[in-house]
């Protein structure tokens, strides 16, 4: 019996050890209490998602001379001294949805949130009777955000002595707070600082198709073998560092100004229907854009989705803005938004296709050429092909290459690759006499591994154009 009772009793402790140790570690140590105490709010910053904000800058509007009934230096916009900016987070994003809606800047918001989650208590005031000598009666700066179901509204005032911080006070509560500056300028923006910036979603190096649209020309370009090449309205090779300066503006263009938005109840001034109102595109300058830029999913890449505007990001270009110095209109497909770009990054998107094409005049090396033919007045005058031992070999005028022979031919062939394109003068000859080049120059053709065949003549005094691959250059 008393064997039997020993068991229980030690079974009983057990378990009641096996409690208490799970007791505990859910409960909070004392640092953790103490840490916690110094926190306005218990809240974690995933469970917020949802934020109002009414401050002082966010009631700024841009100049908005230009548009719709407004003049420089008499803009009197009818709007509320004070707007309130709404965001709210579904599937992990933040959007806006007041003043206008629209995507939200992720990093803005993410680090309000955190902010909040971790906002210290430097001081506490108990038991205030009197808000007003904080600046807490009518506070400049409001702000409400929701933790999972339950709602906090606070209220921001005046700066504490000293400059330790601003007077805070939070609804349903009787003391009064003093918290760091920094939270008070992570949420005094204006509208602009809250909204998604970044142009261009897709990641450029992904990017294999590119097309640049523009009144007298379109330029086509795609990436083959890691390699960028034009396939329109040229055919050849691109210079790959002014290809991989264009990628490098696109994944880091953002929008300079947020000129206009439809459906914004009228706060900013809006266009009516940027896709179907001819007028509005007017107002813009973008009826007759100077650039769109096209890039394709990268997923289901193909000429058809070039042209498709639900499987492509396509940004529009217009003239340069009247009211934002250095600064260009544009507009993006599928948005609402009319904005501007720097102009840097206008210039570079609008790199001229000449500046876009290769310079190099031969791109070979010894080892890919196995047959030269130099011909002078339409005769051949030296032949040279490479033997079974890659040795180089005279075949007219029959003779036998001795001494650094082959050695002068590679150097030949790698002098070649210095020359460079100074010019283009014409994609298209009909009239090569023009240029001194209709029947008499010498020629120089070369066959290689890959069946290349290219030509070129030099030809007038003082300045040789060359004809090469259906164009015409100088060099």
């Amino acid at each position: 019996m008393k064997s039997k009772t020993t068991i229980i009793l030690l079974v009983l402790a057990v378990l009641l050890g096996v409690y208490i140790f799970i007791i505990e570690q859910k409960l909070p140590t004392t640092d953790e209490l103490e840490e916690s105490a110094k926190k306005v709010f218990a809240v974690k910053s995933q469970d917020i998602n949802r934020i109002e904000i009414g401050a002082p800058n966010a009631s700024h509007l841009p100049d908005l001379a230009g548009q719709a009934g407004m003049t420089v230096g008499t803009i009197t916009p009818t709007v509320p001294t004070r707007i309130t900016v709404a965001c709210v987070r579904a599937n992990n994003q933040w959007e806006m949805v007041q003043p206008v809606k629209t995507r939200a800047d992720q990093s803005v918001l993410e680090g309000i949130v955190n902010q909040l989650s971790d906002l210290q208590k430097k001081e506490t005031l108990k038991e205030v009777p009197d808000l007003t000598p904080y600046g807490l009666h009518q506070p400049p700066i409001t702000m409400t955000f929701q933790a999972k179901d339950k709602t906090y509204s606070l209220k921001l005032g005046n700066k504490a002595p000293l400059n330790i911080g601003t007077y805070l006070a939070v609804e349903g509560r009787k003391e009064v707070y003093v918290v760091a500056e920094h939270f008070v300028n992570s949420i005094n923006k204006s509208i602009s600082d809250f909204r998604h910036k970044k142009i261009f979603d897709t990641n450029t190096y992904d990017i294999s198709m590119l097309k640049l649209v523009r009144p007298q020309q379109t330029i086509e370009l795609q990436k083959i073998d890691d390699e960028w090449r034009i396939t329109g309205p040229v055919s050849e090779k691109a210079e790959q560092t002014k290809i991989r300066d264009i990628l490098s503006q696109m994944s880091t263009l953002s929008v300079s100004t947020f000129v206009a938005d439809m459906g914004s109840n009228n706060i900013i001034p809006s266009p009516s229907r940027l896709s179907g109102n001819e007028t509005d595109l007017i107002r813009y300058g973008l009826d007759r854009p100077e650039l769109k830029v096209i890039v394709p999913d990268p997923l289901v890449v193909s000429e058809a989705n070039l042209k498709d505007s639900t499987k492509s990001e396509t940004l529009w270009l217009g003239r340069e803005s009247e009211t934002y110095k250095d600064q260009f209109i544009g507009w993006k497909e599928g948005s609402q938004t009319i904005f501007t770009i720097d102009k840097n990054s206008y210039e570079i998107l609008t790199t001229p296709l000449n500046n876009i094409r290769s310079k190099k005049f031969f791109e070979l090396t010894p080892a890919q050429v196995n047959k030269i033919e130099i011909k002078y007045k339409q005769k051949v005058v030296v032949t040279l092909n490479k033997d079974a031992d890659n040795k180089w070999q005279f075949v007219y005028p029959s003779m036998t290459v001795t001494g650094s022979a082959p050695y002068d031919v590679d150097s030949f062939i790698e002098k070649l690759n210095t020359y460079n394109i100074e010019q283009f003068v014409a994609d298209t000859t009909t009239d090569l006499a023009r240029y001194g080049l209709g029947g008499g120059g010498r020629t120089f053709r070369w066959r290689g591994d890959y069946l290349r065949t290219d030509q070129y003549y030099p030809g007038i005094k003082n300045i040789d154009w060359y004809y090469y691959r259906d164009q015409l250059c100088i060099s």
